[in-house]
């Protein structure tokens, strides 16, 4: 099961903290939508160089998989889930 956790960095414990954990499914589908934004728009940063465009693109690709994978638009369908 897919959990949402929003984590800080404890330098004194030099290791992340985490502050709250949620199985919400319209938290984590709202994150998944402001990751791909914010994804999406670094790749268009790149427009002029085709070498770092392309990269980009692949990373966006595989972010989106991935996402995709632990936060399917279809409840019940994680591939995640039925391992």
């Amino acid at each position: 099961m897919t959990v949402l956790t929003l984590q800080y960095p404890d330098s004194y414990e030099g290791r992340l903290k985490v502050i709250a954990s949620t199985y919400n499914r319209k938290a984590m589908l709202a994150f998944k939508k402001a990751c791909l934004e914010e994804a999406q728009l670094k790749t268009l940063g790149f427009v002029q160089d085709a070498i770092l465009l392309r990269d980009a693109q692949h990373e966006y690709k595989r972010l989106l998989d991935l996402l995709n994978m632990l936060i399917p638009d279809t409840e019940g369908t994680s591939e995640v889930d039925r391992d």
